[in-house]
């Protein structure tokens, strides 16, 4: 069975930035002075992503109302990284104990799925960085 090296490694590397991510997300605290955007000081008007960081905090410890309160389109952003953590879990689990054969066709589908969950969990900033 082929083990697809670089393939592993990336859904090694892609499961510590996640993990990253929400570890960071974890330990906000959301009391403390969040970092400022310069696109609300500069023009008084909160940027799509104001929030975003305590949208991804609440959403760790499960609060679902006060994260869409912070940035509403950020709970789908936060379920696009779950979904990819998870998978990349399974993959690197299924391909240590030989469950999964790595081939062109898996690799293939991933590719395709992280680019659909992209496009559908970022389409509210893509939308206003493209049309505004």
């Amino acid at each position: 069975m082929q083990k697809h090296p670089t393939y592993i490694i990336l859904n090694w590397v892609f499961f510590f930035i996640i993990g990253l991510v929400f570890l960071y997300s974890n330990s906000l605290n959301q009391n403390a002075n969040q970092i400022k955007c310069i696109i609300l000081s500069q023009t008084g008007k909160p940027c799509v992503s104001c929030g975003l960081s305590r949208c991804f905090s609440y959403m760790i410890h499960l609060d679902i109302d006060k994260a869409t309160a912070f940035n509403k389109p950020g709970v789908l952003i936060f379920f696009f990284f779950l979904c990819q953590f998870i998978i990349r879990i399974l993959i690197i689990a299924f391909n240590k104990f030989n469950l999964l054969s790595v081939s062109k066709t898996l690799v293939y589908c991933d590719v395709i799925q992280i680019i659909f969950m992209f496009m559908f969990s970022f389409y509210p900033y893509l939308k206003s960085i493209l049309f505004h």
